[in-house]
Protein backbone atom coordinates (compact mmCIF):
# COMPACT_ATOMS: atom_id res chain seq x y z
CA UNK A 1 0.00 0.00 0.00
CA UNK A 2 1.28 3.47 -0.89
CA UNK A 3 0.21 6.56 1.04
CA UNK A 4 1.13 10.09 0.04
CA UNK A 5 1.60 12.33 3.06
CA UNK A 6 3.83 15.33 3.69
CA UNK A 7 5.66 16.16 6.92
CA UNK A 8 8.15 18.97 7.44
CA UNK A 9 11.54 18.45 9.07
CA UNK A 10 10.20 19.90 12.32
CA UNK A 11 7.35 17.41 12.37
CA UNK A 12 9.51 14.30 12.65
CA UNK A 13 7.89 13.42 16.00
CA UNK A 14 4.43 13.61 14.40
CA UNK A 15 5.73 11.47 11.57
CA UNK A 16 7.04 8.89 14.03
CA UNK A 17 3.70 8.86 15.84
CA UNK A 18 1.80 8.46 12.56
CA UNK A 19 3.98 5.53 11.43
CA UNK A 20 3.47 3.82 14.79
CA UNK A 21 -0.28 4.42 14.45
CA UNK A 22 -0.20 2.79 10.99
CA UNK A 23 1.58 -0.22 12.51
CA UNK A 24 -1.10 -0.35 15.19
CA UNK A 25 -3.61 -0.70 12.32
CA UNK A 26 -1.59 -3.57 10.79
CA UNK A 27 0.67 -1.82 8.26
CA UNK A 28 4.45 -1.94 8.59
CA UNK A 29 6.60 0.71 6.94
CA UNK A 30 8.61 -0.81 4.11
CA UNK A 31 10.11 2.25 2.36
CA UNK A 32 9.86 6.02 2.12
CA UNK A 33 10.60 8.49 -0.65
CA UNK A 34 9.68 12.19 -0.37
CA UNK A 35 6.05 12.06 0.66
CA UNK A 36 5.43 8.47 -0.44
CA UNK A 37 5.16 5.88 2.29
CA UNK A 38 5.20 2.24 1.28
CA UNK A 39 3.52 -0.10 3.74
CA UNK A 40 3.09 -3.84 3.84
CA UNK A 41 0.61 -5.83 5.93
CA UNK A 42 1.85 -6.99 9.33
CA UNK A 43 0.47 -8.21 12.62
CA UNK A 44 -1.32 -5.32 14.30
CA UNK A 45 0.95 -3.41 16.67
CA UNK A 46 3.91 -5.69 15.86
CA UNK A 47 6.62 -3.03 15.75
CA UNK A 48 7.66 0.17 17.42
CA UNK A 49 9.20 2.69 14.99
CA UNK A 50 11.76 5.38 15.68
CA UNK A 51 13.17 8.04 13.35
CA UNK A 52 16.68 9.27 13.93
CA UNK A 53 18.68 12.15 12.46
CA UNK A 54 22.25 11.47 11.41
CA UNK A 55 25.11 13.91 10.97
CA UNK A 56 26.44 11.93 8.01
CA UNK A 57 24.26 10.44 5.35
CA UNK A 58 22.90 7.04 6.42
CA UNK A 59 24.43 5.49 3.29
CA UNK A 60 28.00 6.01 4.49
CA UNK A 61 30.08 2.96 5.36
CA UNK A 62 30.26 3.82 9.07
CA UNK A 63 26.46 4.07 9.16
CA UNK A 64 26.10 0.63 7.54
CA UNK A 65 28.35 -0.84 10.26
CA UNK A 66 26.27 0.94 12.88
CA UNK A 67 23.03 -0.46 11.40
CA UNK A 68 24.47 -3.99 11.47
CA UNK A 69 25.52 -3.50 15.09
CA UNK A 70 22.01 -2.33 16.03
CA UNK A 71 20.45 -5.36 14.38
CA UNK A 72 22.85 -7.86 15.95
CA UNK A 73 23.14 -6.43 19.46
CA UNK A 74 19.87 -4.56 20.10
CA UNK A 75 17.38 -6.31 17.80
CA UNK A 76 16.73 -2.96 16.09
CA UNK A 77 16.01 -3.30 12.40
CA UNK A 78 16.98 -0.62 9.89
CA UNK A 79 13.98 -0.04 7.59
CA UNK A 80 14.89 2.76 5.17
CA UNK A 81 16.44 6.18 4.88
CA UNK A 82 15.67 9.56 3.37
CA UNK A 83 18.39 12.20 3.36
CA UNK A 84 19.70 12.36 6.95
CA UNK A 85 16.70 10.57 8.40
CA UNK A 86 16.80 6.85 9.09
CA UNK A 87 13.76 4.78 10.02
CA UNK A 88 14.21 1.95 12.51
CA UNK A 89 11.87 -0.58 14.05
CA UNK A 90 11.89 -3.14 16.79
CA UNK A 91 9.40 -5.77 17.84
CA UNK A 92 7.00 -4.39 20.47
CA UNK A 93 7.79 -7.39 22.65
CA UNK A 94 11.37 -6.06 22.98
CA UNK A 95 10.13 -2.63 24.18
CA UNK A 96 10.46 0.97 23.04
CA UNK A 97 13.82 2.35 22.06
CA UNK A 98 15.58 5.59 21.26
CA UNK A 99 18.99 5.66 19.69
CA UNK A 100 20.02 9.20 20.53
CA UNK A 101 19.22 11.56 23.32
CA UNK A 102 21.75 14.15 22.20
CA UNK A 103 19.72 17.32 21.71
CA UNK A 104 22.71 19.34 20.47
CA UNK A 105 22.98 17.07 17.41
CA UNK A 106 19.33 17.73 16.53
CA UNK A 107 19.73 21.49 17.13
CA UNK A 108 22.74 21.54 14.82
CA UNK A 109 20.84 19.66 12.12
CA UNK A 110 17.82 21.99 12.33
CA UNK A 111 20.09 25.03 12.21
CA UNK A 112 21.79 23.81 9.02
CA UNK A 113 18.49 22.98 7.33
CA UNK A 114 16.80 26.24 8.32
CA UNK A 115 19.81 28.37 7.39
CA UNK A 116 19.88 26.86 3.92
CA UNK A 117 16.12 27.12 3.36
CA UNK A 118 15.72 30.65 4.69
CA UNK A 119 18.80 31.77 2.72
CA UNK A 120 17.22 30.31 -0.40
CA UNK A 121 13.94 32.11 0.34
CA UNK A 122 15.79 35.40 0.90
CA UNK A 123 17.69 34.94 -2.37
CA UNK A 124 14.43 34.29 -4.26
CA UNK A 125 12.80 37.35 -2.73
CA UNK A 126 15.74 39.62 -3.60
CA UNK A 127 15.98 38.13 -7.10
CA UNK A 128 12.24 38.57 -7.71
CA UNK A 129 12.41 42.24 -6.69
CA UNK A 130 15.44 42.78 -8.91
CA UNK A 131 13.55 41.32 -11.85
CA UNK A 132 10.51 43.39 -10.96
CA UNK A 133 12.37 46.70 -10.79
CA UNK A 134 15.14 46.02 -13.34
CA UNK A 135 13.60 43.64 -15.88
CA UNK A 136 16.01 42.09 -18.38
CA UNK A 137 15.37 42.77 -22.04
CA UNK A 138 14.24 39.23 -22.75
CA UNK A 139 11.86 39.06 -19.77
CA UNK A 140 9.28 41.81 -19.88
CA UNK A 141 6.60 39.77 -18.13
CA UNK A 142 6.37 40.15 -14.35
CA UNK A 143 4.82 36.70 -13.87
CA UNK A 144 8.25 35.12 -13.35
CA UNK A 145 9.04 37.60 -10.59
CA UNK A 146 5.79 36.85 -8.79
CA UNK A 147 6.34 33.13 -9.23
CA UNK A 148 9.72 33.40 -7.50
CA UNK A 149 8.16 35.46 -4.74
CA UNK A 150 5.40 32.86 -4.32
CA UNK A 151 7.97 30.03 -4.08
CA UNK A 152 9.93 31.97 -1.45
CA UNK A 153 6.79 32.55 0.61
CA UNK A 154 5.91 28.85 0.38
CA UNK A 155 9.41 27.90 1.57
CA UNK A 156 8.97 30.17 4.58
CA UNK A 157 5.47 28.88 5.39
CA UNK A 158 6.48 25.23 5.13
CA UNK A 159 9.44 25.76 7.46
CA UNK A 160 7.68 27.73 10.20
CA UNK A 161 7.00 24.55 12.20
CA UNK A 162 10.65 23.53 11.80
CA UNK A 163 11.73 26.94 13.07
CA UNK A 164 9.56 26.62 16.19
CA UNK A 165 10.85 23.08 16.77
CA UNK A 166 14.41 24.43 16.47
CA UNK A 167 13.66 27.16 19.04
CA UNK A 168 12.10 24.59 21.37
CA UNK A 169 15.09 22.24 21.11
CA UNK A 170 17.56 25.10 21.58
CA UNK A 171 16.06 25.94 25.00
Amino acid sequence: MVIFKFFTVGDYEKLEHWINKMCFKGYALKDYSFGRFYFEPCIENEYYYSIELFENLPSSLSSEDFFNYLNDECNIEYVCKFRNFAFFRRKKSKGKFSLFTDISQKVSYFKRILTFRFSLALFLIVFSFLILYYPPLYLSDKVFSFLLLFIAIMIIIVNISSFFKYKQLKK
